[in-house]
């Protein structure tokens, strides 16, 4: 039995397609760490994401903080 997938979901699929690209090809910054984006939540009416992402090679918490400030900064 195939599942159908829905909207949110394919929404949401894509987002993190799209940001795992921007992710490795136009944030330079020196202080983001190896990061991930391991799932995306998208609101039933499509209008939020929530991102999640994983912060990779690092055993400080400050590091991963880091890592998250840098992200949020560079929202627009």
């Amino acid at each position: 039995i195939m599942r159908e997938f829905s909207r949110t979901d394919r929404v949401a699929q894509q987002i993190q397609k799209e940001i795992a690209v921007i992710l490795q090809r136009e944030i330079k910054d020196p202080r983001l760490g190896m990061v991930t984006v391991s799932a995306v939540e998208v609101s039933r009416d499509l209008s939020y994401a929530k991102i999640f992402i994983t912060v990779f090679n690092t055993q400080d918490e400050d590091a991963a903080k880091q890592s998250a400030k840098v992200l949020n900064e560079a929202t627009g």
